[in-house]
């Protein structure tokens, strides 16, 4: 039989664009269900993302916390949490999340996990959102740090005047600065060049000022960043310096004026004692000598004065808290019978004016971090000064004694963040 051969290719056509959309169809759907997947994968992250930060956001409040409950006589003890049932923060609601933290004792040695004994605890925040949990553990311990990190530090400004002069030793190898360059290479014999200064607010340095090391310029409390004025003064600290050899100073959110006088410290608790002292007054031409050698003694007054030659000698090591001011007349001396700038420390609350008037020495430091602070012509210090705005005017003479750094005391103690992990 012979076959027909059919040669009628009506339908081809549609039957082609049936099969053409179905695989759209199959696409479509395809792209639709990839889409929904990388929504929820989006939506997903998203959530565990602000559980995270309010897990973080835990970590950053209870260390502002533990830093006010640091001052309490029981140190951290109130706020460790060793069986899981007290909490410091339970359920807090921070945008549409929440977050749990308890504090616990790190491994010390002492057995006891509601006593801690080596300033060491452990942070752990859940942050939670919908089905999403975000734990971090942060370890925190406390920090001993020395208060004299500057030469002269100013809170608004700093002011060295024509001719006048900041510049750095280390009593604990050379007794005295010289004035001196025996060998021509632009440093006096025995200095250190790091004489630092530093202000949140203003540096301003007319000609001829020297400063033997670097200029910080943090920021005030609108984070404006501060402002060096450069009259023709010359810095010894190259990193003050642009390539082209203009003083710029160094921008830094470190700088600090009061961390001494923190509520609840050693210093701020001394000022109690102060407010209710009577004046020290030295007569023309006398002198008065406070302390005990070889011992530590501590005194309370509202105000120092001194009249013109006249000289408060210190011997051993004192501390001295104040509420007022303080006055030195013509060629008085602030000193120390070692000569050493670490004998002596006095910490004033006073904010208005503390003037050393010409001619006028001392050694020591110097902390007063809201008053005005003045060393006039031809007057020397040695040590280091915190105030409110400091002027070193014509020919004055400041020499910093880097042994201050390693010194006992004055310190400041802060918080920090040792270890950090998400788990």
């Amino acid at each position: 039989m012979k076959l027909k051969q059919i040669t009628n290719q009506r339908g081809v056509a549609l039957l082609t664009a049936l099969m053409i959309m179905v695989m759209l169809l199959i696409l479509g759907f395809t792209a639709l269900n990839i889409t929904d997947i990388e929504l929820a994968i989006a939506s997903n992250e998203k959530i565990k993302a602000k559980a995270f930060y309010a897990s973080e956001a835990g970590i950053q409040r209870a260390l502002a916390n533990l830093i006010t409950e640091y001052q309490d006589d029981d140190g951290w003890d109130n706020t460790l949490d060793p069986d899981g049932d007290n909490p410091l923060f339970s359920d807090e609601t921070i945008g549409d999340s929440t977050y749990t933290v308890r504090v616990i004792d790190n491994d010390d040695g002492d057995g006891d996990t509601s006593s801690d004994s080596d300033d060491t605890v452990i942070i752990q925040a859940t942050g939670s959102m919908l089905q999403s949990t975000q734990n971090i553990e942060a370890e925190i311990t406390t920090v001993t740090e020395s208060a004299i990190v500057y030469a002269v530090f100013g809170n608004s400004s700093i002011t060295v005047k024509n001719s006048g002069s900041v510049r750095s030793y280390n009593s604990s190898e050379t007794a005295s600065p010289s004035s001196t360059d025996s060998d021509g290479d632009g440093w006096y014999d025995g200095e250190t060049g790091e004489a630092d200064i530093g202000s949140n607010g203003e540096v301003t340095l007319n000609n001829k000022a020297t400063i033997g090391g670097d200029i910080y310029l943090g920021a005030d409390d609108a984070d404006t960043t501060a402002s060096l004025y450069d009259y023709g003064a010359d810095a010894s600290g190259t990193d003050s310096y642009n390539e082209d050899g203009t003083l710029v100073g160094i921008e830094t959110d470190a700088v600090v004026s009061d961390e001494l006088f923190t509520s609840g410290g050693t210093v701020d608790i001394a000022m109690d004692s102060a407010g209710e002292a009577g004046e020290l007054v030295v007569a023309n031409k006398k002198t008065v000598t406070l302390g005990v050698e070889g011992t530590t003694t501590n005194y309370y007054f509202s105000s120092i004065s001194l009249g013109n030659s006249s000289t408060l000698t210190i011997l051993g090591t004192v501390n001295i808290y104040m509420t007022g001011d303080i006055v030195t007349k013509e060629s008085s001396a602030i000193t120390t019978a070692t000569g050493l700038p670490s004998d002596l420390s006095i910490y004033s609350s006073y904010d208005g004016d503390i003037t050393l008037k010409h001619g006028s020495d001392f050694v020591g430091t110097l902390y007063a971090p809201y008053a005005d602070i003045t060393i006039n012509n031809s007057g020397d210090f040695y040590g280091s000064i915190t105030g409110n705005n400091v002027e070193i005017k014509n020919s004055g003479e400041f020499w910093y004694d880097t042994a201050l750094k390693e010194s006992a005391e004055p310190t400041f103690s802060s918080l920090k963040i040792v270890s950090w992990e998400q788990y």
